[in-house]
């Protein structure tokens, strides 16, 4: 399956403007890793700030997004509309996004990079196998969420070891 000119381009119009948002939780686990894991206070803050402001980020982007996703996706021009509801299911999976970023310096912190990369990568391929399923079931909506539901799932997997951290 294949979506169409319009459908595509509002997909890629939706992850863009996501993509701007997800920016904040993906740096604030870029600055985690300058963070010395031997020194547990000092990763147990970094950690806790950053939990706490990916969390408000994606609280604002699932409340607004059902709000703004219409017009803001009509700038880019006709026929982009028709992905609002893929840049919603995306939206309200922003703390997934932020989890798997945060899970990175986590593991690092852990002695547990490599594995980290393999759960990562294994993650990747599942978002591309949830796109492609959403794809055939949904067209460019199924895509928001099946690539949704893979980021979901791998949250969770990745959950557990950003819990012990704490």
């Amino acid at each position: 399956a294949q979506l169409g000119a319009h459908a595509n381009a509002g997909f890629y119009a939706a992850l863009l403007l996501l993509g701007v948002v997800w920016t904040i939780p993906i740096h604030l686990s870029t600055a985690m890793l300058t963070l010395d894991g031997g020194d547990s206070t000092h990763f147990d803050h970094g950690l806790s700030v950053t939990l706490r402001l990916s969390g408000a980020v994606s609280v604002l982007t699932a409340v607004g997004a059902p709000v703004v996703a219409r017009p803001v996706l009509a700038i880019f021009g006709p026929g982009y509309e028709q992905a609002r509801y893929c840049l919603i299911a995306l939206a309200t999976c922003t703390f997934a996004s932020a989890v798997k970023s945060i899970y990175i310096p986590v593991r690092r912190a852990q002695g547990a990079l490599s594995k980290a990369a393999l759960a990562v990568t294994l993650g990747a391929g599942l978002e591309v196998a949830g796109a492609e399923l959403g794809l055939k079931l949904g067209g460019v909506t199924g895509v928001g969420v099946g690539l949704g539901a893979a980021m979901v799932l791998e949250a969770l997997c990745f959950w557990p070891a950003i819990r012990r951290a704490r």
